[in-house]
């Protein structure tokens, strides 16, 4: 006699009966399916179209970056895209933002930043803006939401009696959820002979923002702090990475920075390091926290082809507790580029660029363990650079995957792309087992 027993066949492996779930949250133990590949409306060879990316924490608005894209004749000038996620899940380019003092080979669109609906204010880094006879020393700008769009961007006043060329403002940027606050790195602030990198903090009063404190790196050492930065919801702690460690100079061992704000300034509160660290380890390359700050992601994409480690908070401190290496099968990958993990701190991304066409590895937290579940890649191998960026909404049913040379057609062009995939659909089919 013939029993009937109902299987649960995730979408994705019978490509025929691929339906979308539109904006529900992912449940635990689904995978992860291609919804998109998104283009710039204007696609340029090389423009490194999806190099930065952001996500608004509602996971409504995209922020793309595009630093080498050519701009009223000026190459490499850099422009940023903004999308909009519509009701079944795909996306809507609406605008395009570009500095209003924009030169040749600024980078803007280095770093991206977006605040938390419905602020939706937008940062923008252009780390190689040249200031009068000082080259490259950086700029960040701002572009305030009206409600419908984003007004014209401003450069951010800021000054620094430190001031030279190859500064690199706008390297990194973050903003806080609320928009009151931006954060702008310049890892190559010099003091001295020392390079400790600084942050610079602009705070908002009514439509303007104002430089209200200068965080300068360790100055023991050739910190470089302000390549990557990271705030969390609350706006009282600061993530601010630096390429050496301040002991050093050990050669991009990097290090994370960490800044407390007990009342209305910030102060330093401690250093993070990987636990096997060695020279060329990029720790603090890319940085994302959960929403309860229990969960710490920080990936290192040089330590032997790339890691990734987890941090969590203990007493007053900050301590590793789990260490995600490399797969195997992806050598030479640059595994731990770019991390993003859920507002839970359940699941979470890890970029990994570089080999063939590059790939995201999809993680899932079960107790203390960190399981990879999935590695997304692209259909085609054409050295596309998935994983250059990546994004997971805080609810987990979106993750975004920047593919910085992905081709827009059969011939060779690298215009770039940025990926969309959203949980598969369980349908239960009748499987009869005699």
């Amino acid at each position: 006699m013939s029993r009937i027993l109902f299987m649960a066949i995730v979408m994705g492996v019978f490509v025929g009966l691929v339906t979308a779930v539109s904006g529900a949250p992912n449940t635990v133990g689904q995978p992860f399916i291609l919804k998109e590949k998104l283009f710039a409306s204007d696609p340029h060879d090389y423009a490194e179209f999806a190099a930065s990316l952001a996500l608004s924490r509602d996971g409504r608005v995209m922020v793309v970056g595009a630093p080498r894209q050519t701009v009223g004749g000026n190459d490499d000038q850099g422009q940023v895209y903004v999308f909009r996620r519509q009701a079944d899940d795909t996306w809507t380019e609406t605008q395009i933002l570009t500095a209003p003092d924009g030169e040749v080979e600024d980078h803007f669109g280095t770093a991206v930043a977006i605040a938390d609906g419905p602020d939706y204010t937008i940062v923008v880094g252009a780390p190689d803006y040249d200031q009068g006879s000082d080259s490259a020393i950086g700029a960040a700008y701002v572009f305030p939401y009206t409600g419908t769009g984003w007004n014209t961007g401003v450069n951010l006043p800021i000054s620094d009696p430190n001031e030279w060329s190859f500064n690199h403002r706008g390297q990194a940027v973050a903003i806080s959820p609320d928009g009151s606050t931006i954060f702008v790195g310049a890892p190559g602030l010099s003091v001295g002979a020392n390079t400790p990198g600084a942050v610079y903090v602009l705070t908002r009063s009514g439509p303007n923002y104002s430089q209200s404190q200068t965080l300068v790196g360790p100055t023991g050492g050739q910190a470089s702090m302000g390549r990557q930065l990271l705030v969390n919801n609350d706006n009282n702690l600061l993530f601010a990475a630096g390429s050496y460690a301040p002991s050093g100079p050990v050669i991009t061992h990097g290090a994370v920075h960490i800044y407390t704000k007990p009342a209305a300034t910030w102060t330093y509160d401690e250093q993070l390091v990987a636990s096997d660290g060695p020279e060329f380890d990029d720790f603090g390359n890319s940085m994302d926290i959960s929403d309860d700050e229990s969960y710490l992601l920080i990936g290192a994409p040089q330590l032997g082809d790339g890691a990734a480690y987890i941090f969590r908070p203990a007493g007053n401190t900050w301590t590793e507790t789990t260490i995600l290496p490399r797969p195997a099968e992806f050598i030479f990958s640059h595994f731990g580029a770019s991390v993003s993990i859920d507002g839970a701190g359940e699941t979470a991304v890890i970029g990994a660029w570089l080999n063939g066409s590059g790939g995201i590895h999809y993680y899932e937290r079960s107790g203390d363990a960190w399981n990879r579940q999935q590695t997304l890649v692209p259909p085609e191998n054409r050295d596309d650079n998935l994983g250059y960026s990546v994004a997971m909404s805080k609810n987990a049913d979106l993750v975004l995957g920047g593919a910085r040379y992905s081709h827009i057609d059969e011939e060779f062009h690298p215009v770039g792309a940025v990926f969309t995939f959203i949980p598969g659909h369980q349908i239960f089919l009748p499987v009869v087992v005699k």
